[in-house]
Formats: C-alpha cells, sequence, structure tokens
C-alpha cells in the first residue's frame, strides 16, 4: 500500500483507487495522515461538510486521523462471516450443479445403450 500511496501525484488510476478508499472509508494514508506530508494533503483525506463551498483546502485541523490499513482490517473482519457464508455456498452450488451435470451425462450415455441394443 505505501508504494502505491508514492505513485499517488503520477499515476491517475492510483490516484482514483486512493481518493475511492479514502472517501469511502473515512481514512487518511496507509498508518494514518502522516504518511501524507502536511502541504500536500489530498482532498480525500478530509472530511467535507455538505454545503461546502470550493475552494476546499484539507489541513490537519480536517483530516482523518485513521490509516486506511487499520479500516480496512476492520471491514475485513466484519465482514469475513458473510464472505465465507457467500464462499460456502458457491462451493456447494458448484459440487450440485457438478453433479447433476455427471448424472445427466451418465443417464444420456445409458439411453444410448439401450437404444441400441
Amino acid at each position: 500500500m505505501k508504494q502505491s500511496l508514492q505513485q499517488y501525484e503520477t499515476r491517475r488510476e492510483v490516484a482514483v483507487i486512493w481518493d475511492d478508499l479514502q472517501m469511502g472509508f473515512q481514512c487518511c494514508g496507509v498508518v494514518g495522515r502522516d504518511d501524507w506530508s502536511p502541504s500536500r494533503l489530498p482532498v480525500s483525506c478530509c472530511h467535507i461538510d455538505y454545503g461546502t463551498i470550493s475552494p476546499f483546502q484539507c489541513t490537519v485541523f480536517n483530516v482523518y486521523t485513521t490509516g486506511c490499513a487499520a479500516q480496512l482490517g476492520e471491514w475485513l473482519a466484519y465482514n469475513a462471516f458473510a464472505m465465507g457464508v457467500i464462499g460456502a455456498f458457491t462451493t456447494s452450488l458448484q459440487i450440485l450443479i457438478t453433479a447433476a451435470a455427471a448424472w445427466l451425462a451418465y443417464r444420456s450415455r445409458f439411453e444410448e445403450v439401450e437404444l441400441e441394443s
């Protein structure tokens, strides 16, 4: 994550991902706001009140203090059970479909043998 943070200003796709992550999880940087220099805090790192008129400046007074690694870890821990249930359901469904396909293949072959007799 820290390597991609260094590419924030040079690669647009990296900036978009970081902006989405920071706004969505209300976090700043990997570990915290100190990952950014105070003079170049991105706007996505700051809490913007509704109705704020531009130009908006992101400063140490309105910046999110929690790092995105911690926020992402909390989100994954909170949703781990749901992801496990979805994974187990998907795997079970694939097994059932494979078994049904094998049974249909067996039945069609069995019927071909009966027709030839």
